[in-house]
């Protein structure tokens, strides 16, 4: 068994449109999973993403962030 560890990053619509927009999927899509190579890779998405858990990616405490909407 595979057992993931993500950090969960609720958000409004707007910028949940915004981050999709960012890493090209449906810009309606109500959840975006992103691992450290993403986030390194389109640098607009470092300002939703604190400090803290862009080192937990980077070290591997983390294997994904997950941009989830928030209703």
């Amino acid at each position: 068994m595979i057992i993931d560890k993500v950090i969960t990053i609720w958000l409004d619509s707007d910028a949940m449109e915004e981050i999709n927009k960012i890493t090209g999927i449906d810009a309606f899509s109500t959840d975006n999973w992103v691992d450290y190579s993403v986030v390194e890779g389109y640098s607009d998405l470092k300002q939703y993403v604190t400090n803290e858990n862009l080192e937990a990616l980077k070290n591997g405490k983390a294997d994904y962030i997950a941009f989830r909407i928030d209703y």
